[in-house]
């Protein structure tokens, strides 16, 4: 659902990160991610790099994932999984242009909530407004 939404936002790319292999090759056979990688692979993020990453969003929980969002999505990091280890929170994720740390508690959801969700599913918004993981 959640790759659902970032399409109808208009995310132009889709780069799915996950520790577990089945679950990278799922994302890629599906069509939900144009990529996937092992962020224990690859701890630096240099595809994210590349890909100039605006938004992120981690569904897993995996402290490395919430990480390496942190470090290189420069506009907003929303956090739907709960943490499995120390995720850091520095200097140097506060300077530079003004983001957004958002931790969405899916239990606590409000009809408001769903009503915003299925209309955006529903929408037809097109354009290149995001890069996301």
């Amino acid at each position: 659902m959640t790759v659902q939404v970032l399409k109808a936002l208009g995310a132009k790319t889709v780069i799915g990160i996950n520790p577990n292999e089945a679950r990278r090759a799922l994302v890629l056979e599906k069509g939900y991610a144009d990529v996937a990688f092992d962020p224990c692979l690859e701890p630096e993020g240099a595809r994210l790099v590349a890909a100039d990453l605006q938004v992120g969003l981690d569904c897993s929980g995996v402290a490395g994932s919430m990480q390496m969002l942190l470090d290189h999505a420069s506009q907003h990091v929303v956090i739907f999984g709960v943490p499995h280890g120390d995720v850091h929170f520095g200097l140097r994720h506060w300077g530079g242009e003004e983001r957004y740390l958002q931790r969405v508690n899916i239990n606590l959801a409000t009809e408001e909530d769903n009503r915003i969700g299925l209309e955006l599913l529903e929408s037809d918004l097109t354009g290149d407004i995001f890069t996301v993981v």
